[in-house]
This record gives structure tokens, sequence and C-alpha cells, in this order.
């Protein structure tokens, strides 16, 4: 392949990635804008540490779909050769099971605590908005590892689901300080 084709091959395959990258945006910012007007409105929880109990509560959600996610770390159903840890042998599958749940861990770390502390500062009649963004993040997560079984570009919608949501409970959350 000379460098031409070679050239124009990567600037195809940005083109695919910036697609699949556009969907999950108008997606991710859909599903959230659909979340505040019609996700089944609760009761106003007045007390900041009520809604903090509730988010807590929430949060659960993120231990389940880790503990799914853990499931494709199995090595005995991977290649025999994977049951030695250290022979670098598991299976395409395996390694993108391995990588989405990492992934999930460290999406984790970033949503989590501010999610917790925008539960504090919202507004009581927002309290609704708790549930809804869980469920959004964690189906992005569920996304995310659907679509990198997929293809690597198509991991995009799901990891904009996540970044989305946190990005609007961080941008939320400084705005309750004006």
């Amino acid at each position: 392949m000379n460098d031409d084709m070679a050239a124009k091959t990567v600037a195809n395959e940005r083109l695919i990635t910036y697609s699949w990258i556009a969907v999950g945006l108008a997606s991710a910012a859909a599903v959230n804008a659909a979340a505040w007007f019609f996700w089944p409105r609760l009761a106003p929880i007045a007390e900041p540490t009520d809604r903090l109990l509730l988010a807590v509560q929430c949060s659960a959600g993120i231990g389940f779909v880790a503990l799914v996610m853990m499931q494709g770390l199995w090595r005995l159903p991977d290649t025999p050769q994977a049951e030695d840890p250290f022979a670098n042998a598991e299976s395409r599958e395996w390694k993108i099971n391995q990588r989405v749940y990492t992934n999930t861990l460290e999406q984790a770390l970033i949503f989590v605590p501010i999610f917790l502390a925008l539960s504090i500062r919202m507004s009581p009649e927002h309290v609704h908005m708790l549930p809804a963004m869980m469920t959004i993040w964690c189906a992005g997560r569920l996304l995310f590892w659907a679509g990198y079984r997929h293809s690597l570009n198509a991991r995009a919608i799901g990891m904009d689901w996540t970044t989305v949501t946190a990005m609007l409970a961080a941008a939320w959350f400084v705005a309750t300080f004006f």
C-alpha cells in the first residue's frame, strides 16, 4: 500500500469514527433531555442528606453493571492457555471485556463523586434526575461494551452517553454555586 492509499484509509476511518461520535453525542443529548421532561417525578426531597441517601442507593447501579461485566472475565471458558494469567494468551473477546471493565471502573471514579455532590446541592424538585442520570450512565456503559464488541468505532455511542451524563452532572453541580 502506498502512502496516498494509507492516508486515505486513515482519513476514511477518522470520518467513520466522527460519525459514530456524532450519533453518540446527539443520542446522549436527546436521552438526557427526554429524561428531564419525561422521567417519572419523585416527591421533592428537601433534606440534602436524604437526597444523598437516594444517590447512594442509585449508585448501586454501577455495582450491578460492574458485576455483570466481571462475569466476562472468567478465564476457564476462554482459551486453555488463558488459565495462566502470565501467558498473555487470552482471547480478543476476553481482552475487550477486561478493557471495558477497567474503563467502567475508571469512569465510575469520575462520575460517582460528582453525582453524590450534586445530590446534596440540587433543588428538591429535581430529585427525579438522580435515578434518571444513573440509569443513563449505566446504559451508556452497557452500550460501550456492546459497541466495543461490534467494532472499535461503535463504542463511541456508549462512551458519549457516559461522558455527556458526567459532564451534565458536573456542570449542574458548578451551576448550584451561582
